[in-house]
Parts: C-alpha cells; structure tokens; sequence
C-alpha cells in the first residue's frame, strides 16, 4: 500500500490495496493500535503497551509528508517501531532493576508479636536515654552523622578534625549505646 499525504490532514491509499486498512492515518490508528498493543502487551505491562502504541504513532506523524509518502507498508513500519520501543523500555527497566522491585501491596506483613514489639520500645527507650550521656563532642558527632546523614569526611572538616577522629567518636558512641543495652533499667 502506497500513502500519500491528503491535504496535511491525513494518509490516502494509492491503488486498491490500501482500501482494506483504511484511508488516513485515524483509520491505520483504529486498524492497527489494537493489534500493536497486544504484540506489545506480551512484553511489557498493559498500560505500557498503550503508551508505546501512542509512541509509535506519534513517531509516524513526525516522519514528514516526503517520509511518510515513501512508506509501502505502514503495518511492517508500526510494527518495527513498536518492536523498538518495547526493546528501549526493557533496557530502561533493566538499567533501573525494576525486576527487583517488591509491589508493596503484594507483601504479606506478619503479625505483629506484642513481645518483640515491648522489647523494641525498651530498647529505643535506653538508647534515648544514653544519647544525653555521651560525652558532649562524642554525641555532637554521633548526631551528626546517624540523624543528619553526613559523612565521616563531612563531619571532619565541619569539626576541623580528623576523619579518624570522626570513626574513633563514632567508636566510642556505638560502645557506649550497646552497654545502655545491657543494663536493665
């Protein structure tokens, strides 16, 4: 099927093989969309198939009338241009690790043991009564690095230190919050 451009407007098939797919680009959108979305819907999710479909077409439109008019089979084209996309989109989603991405809705979320549960508000209770008791530069970098996320090189030159100086207070605190857990209270 041979197409020609029909007042900017849309797609005219020239000969009587173009008859059977329509005869603008609308018609090739009603034609073939359902058919490239289940191609696609094979690789990729349903709702992304749909996009891709959109995708395509869109890439058609732009081709240009002189392109565009070049096209003997605009099927075959759709269908490469699909292919390509749903290639693309799984190297993107390879590039992300999204097959290593968990459904939140789909984790199953045990039962809560009320023992484990006091045990964990016992313990958060001690070790925020042991931060106040930390040496006060010891505490500052201790702060510092677990509740403002910075780095042991950031906190150094913050402080004018050393970064062993940083892992030496670090030391310290962790030792400190560990006995904390020890004691009973």
């Amino acid at each position: 099927m041979r197409l020609r451009l029909w007042r900017g407007a849309g797609l005219v098939a020239e000969g009587s093989a173009g008859a059977a797919h329509g005869n603008d680009i609308a018609d090739l959108y009603e034609n073939e969309a359902p058919r490239l979305r289940r191609r696609l819907a094979r690789r990729v999710s349903p709702d992304k198939a749909s996009d891709l479909v959109q995708t395509a077409f869109l890439r058609l439109l732009r081709l240009g009338s002189d392109r565009l008019a070049e096209l003997d089979q605009p099927q075959a084209y759709m269908a490469r241009v699909a292919d390509n996309l749903a290639k693309d989109e799984a190297k993107l989603a390879a590039r992300r690790s999204e097959g290593l991405h968990e459904d939140v809705d789909r984790c199953e979320i045990a039962d809560s043991d009320p023992h484990a549960v006091l045990e964990a508000r016992d313990m958060l209770r001690r070790i925020e009564a042991a931060i106040p008791l930390l040496p006060e530069r010891t505490r500052e970098i201790f702060m510092a690095h677990r509740f403002e996320d910075l780095t042991y090189l950031e906190i150094a030159q913050r402080m004018g230190i050393s970064v062993k100086t940083v892992e030496k207070h670090i030391s310290l605190a962790l030792r400190a919050l560990h006995r904390s857990l020890d004691t009973p209270s």
